[in-house]
C-alpha cells in the first residue's frame, strides 16, 4: 500500500488490519479517508504548478495554468471538498 494512503487510513482512524473487526468502520471514517485522498490529488496538481511551471509561449503557459486551476476547481466541486 502506498505510504500516503496508509497515513490517510491512520489519520481517518480506520481500523488496523491486524485488529479484530478490521472490515468494520463507520461511514464518517470512510468519508474522511476518501476526502484525504481527493485533497492529496488536488495538492499534487497545485504543487506541480509551483515546482514545474509551464515554459514557452506566454499565452500557452497561461492557458496551461488556467487549465490546471479549472481542473482543481472541478475536482473540488465534483467531490464536494471545501477549500
Amino acid at each position: 500500500m502506498n505510504e500516503r494512503i496508509r497515513e490517510f487510513a491512520e489519520h481517518a482512524e480506520l481500523p488496523n488490519p491486524h485488529t479484530p473487526g478490521y472490515w468494520t468502520f463507520n461511514n464518517d471514517q470512510l468519508k474522511f479517508f476518501a476526502e484525504l485522498i481527493v485533497r492529496e490529488c488536488i495538492s499534487a496538481v497545485e504543487q506541480g504548478l509551483i515546482e514545474n511551471p509551464p515554459e514557452g509561449d506566454k499565452s500557452f503557459c497561461q492557458g496551461s495554468v488556467n487549465g490546471c486551476k479549472l481542473a482543481v476547481s472541478d475536482i473540488k466541486q465534483h467531490f464536494g471538498v471545501e477549500s
